[in-house]
């Protein structure tokens, strides 16, 4: 898996390069920069709704659903109450415990600590990771929309780009440049959409997953360099 994640970087950054250097400089600076304000403010926007959609839309529900997937559990035994939840709960809330480095005698701790009930205690647990997903969800989806217009103003001045004429070298080179940036950054949104998915697999294929993308060259990198997620992260601490 590792190698097919690397070889996709590697075959996103050919494509865009290969863009630059056919489109020129002027073109693909436009074009970059219209993703990466798209990025930003998508992921801005993201920021702004998350916490209110999760309040209104999924955090009953998740309390719901826990409360039903804990409702056999009657031991007051905070090791077994530990054991019993890990067991009932869904494949989300174990990949979130995983992430967050949950294990089952941390769980134990805090229920023993908790003064509210199982589901009300994991719903706490769990609520900024679901934000943080439903943030980095609302990003991609704004982005989209956000690219739609970007493409649709492009469009309006390719008359007039087609009359700047930059010929030479330095220009095909610098569009390859800003050709690579761009890669960089789609790759970036690719990520948020790449974790998401994991978060609904098998706890198993999860981890999996991690250890995959731990050992990638091109990916990792752009992993821990993540605007969108720096700028969810940073914002939510306004």
């Amino acid at each position: 898996m590792n190698v097919w994640l690397d070889l996709g970087i590697a075959a996103l950054i050919i494509l865009f390069g290969y863009s630059g250097f056919k489109r020129g400089f002027i073109y693909m600076v436009l074009n970059a920069a219209g993703t990466i304000v798209s990025l930003i403010a998508a992921s801005f926007l993201s920021s702004m709704f998350s916490l209110l959609i999760y309040n209104l839309a999924f955090k009953q529900n998740i309390i719901n659903g826990l409360t039903d997937a804990t409702s056999q559990i009657t031991t007051s035994d905070p090791a077994q109450m530990a054991q019993q939840t890990i067991e009932a709960v869904s494949n989300f809330v174990l990949n979130v415990f995983s992430f967050l480095g949950l294990d089952q005698q941390s769980l134990a701790n805090t229920l023993k600590e908790s003064v509210i009930g199982i589901p009300e205690t994991l719903e706490e647990i769990i609520r900024p990771f679901a934000v943080k997903m439903i943030s980095c969800v609302l990003t991609i989806v704004f982005f989209l929309v956000l690219m739609i217009v970007v493409g649709f103003l492009i469009k309006k001045f390719s008359a007039m780009l087609n009359k700047i004429k930059i010929i030479g070298v330095p220009n095909r080179i610098l569009g390859i440049v800003v050709g690579v940036v761009q890669a960089v950054f789609v790759s970036m949104l690719l990520t948020l959409i790449l974790y998401f998915v994991m978060m609904f697999i098998d706890p198993q294929s999860c981890e999996s997953l991690r250890q995959s993308i731990d050992n990638t060259i091109f990916y990792s990198l752009i992993k821990k360099i993540s605007l969108p997620e720096l700028i969810i992260n940073w914002l939510s601490t306004l």
